[in-house]
């Protein structure tokens, strides 16, 4: 959900080239209606605009080690690289070394949780352009707080970025 309401953000700002990566088809499909340029996790390595430093910024959310290197490999030197999705205690940076940080001048930043006024730009963009996204494709019809059980199950089929509950309504606990 961070990197695909990332690229409508990008996109929005008028970042004229925003790629993006996901290793599933569908989302990747999805990530391209919100104006990214999408390509294969697999592919990452080989894209010919991500190759030799042609990115200006590195943005990670997946908390995907694979593509740590690569994304260094893709930065231009000096830029910024945020690590956003690198939450987990077993996230090994692979094969990253403190020579490439150095030579490349890349200056790694880790971003962990949000201030409110993120909160307050994600709802103006939302507010300016929320039409112009498929938003229904990203997000699930919200599920009544009773029927919790089945979005975790929605969850995991992975259908949607993120599955919707609705807590507004009463919960019988009889």
């Amino acid at each position: 959900m961070l990197g695909l309401f990332g690229a409508a953000l990008l996109r929005d700002r008028g970042v004229p080239h925003v790629i993006l990566t996901e290793p599933d088809e569908a989302r990747r499909a999805t990530a391209a209606r919100l104006g990214a340029d999408v390509i294969s996790t697999a592919d990452f390595a080989q894209h010919p605009s991500l190759a030799d430093g042609g990115c200006d910024a590195v943005i990670e959310v997946a908390g995907d080690p694979r593509v740590v290197v690569p994304g260094a490999n893709a930065l231009r030197p000096g830029g910024p690289y945020l690590w956003v999705g690198m939450v987990h205690p077993d996230t090994s940076l692979a094969s990253l070394t403190g020579e490439q940080v150095v030579r490349r001048c890349m200056r790694v930043t880790g971003v962990y949780n949000y201030a409110p006024h993120h909160l307050d730009e994600a709802i103006n963009l939302l507010a300016r352009c929320g039409d112009s996204f498929p938003w229904d494709d990203v997000i699930s019809p919200a599920l009544p707080l009773a029927q919790l059980n089945k979005a975790f199950a929605l969850a995991l089929e992975r259908r949607w970025a993120r599955v919707s509950v609705d807590c507004t309504q009463p919960l019988s606990l009889s």
